[in-house]
Order: C-alpha cells, then sequence, then structure tokens
C-alpha cells in the first residue's frame, strides 16, 4: 500500500472485527504519541508558563477550588506519562 487511497480502500473492505482491531490500534498508537508530545514538551519547559500563570492566579486569590476536592490524587498503575501532572498536584496542594 503505497498511498493514502489504497490504505483507504483496504480499510473499507475489512470484516467489522478486523475493522475494529485497526481503530483500537490507531487509537492506541495516536495516545502514544500525543503522550510522547506531552512528555517532551514537559521536560523542555513548554509547558512551563501554564504553571506560572496558575501561580500568578493564585497568588491573586482568583482560583477556585476544584469542584468536590481540594487535592487531586493520580491513581497508581497509570503510565509514566502522567508525570508532568504531579507539578500539578503539587501546585493543587498549596491551594
Amino acid at each position: 500500500m503505497s498511498s493514502l487511497e489504497d490504505i483507504e480502500a483496504a480499510t473499507d473492505g475489512l470484516p467489522l472485527g478486523q475493522y475494529q482491531q485497526i481503530v483500537e490500534w490507531f487509537r492506541t498508537r495516536e495516545q502514544t504519541r500525543w503522550d510522547q508530545q506531552l512528555d517532551h514538551d514537559s521536560l523542555t519547559g513548554k509547558l512551563d508558563f501554564l504553571f506560572e500563570e496558575a501561580d500568578h492566579e493564585s497568588a491573586k486569590g482568583l482560583l477556585r477550588e476544584w469542584p468536590g476536592s481540594k487535592k487531586v490524587h493520580l491513581a497508581e498503575g497509570f503510565s509514566t506519562s502522567l508525570a508532568p501532572f504531579r507539578r500539578l498536584e503539587t501546585l493543587l496542594d498549596r491551594l
């Protein structure tokens, strides 16, 4: 398969079960790419402005409590791609 049109035609001809497998494979692949990009952006400082903005808003008293709880707990067993959000959890603890 050398072109998008070939891939589309082949996909259209798949039985439902195989089509569902391709969809799940693609979703998993796309989520992995998203996680990798988020990790990269976090590690290279591209998301630091979000934390700085939250710090400034917090200092001004403009942030509201999360509905139902002041603290966010990340579930065990999630991929390490959630590691950048540990900083967010720390920030929320200071509120």
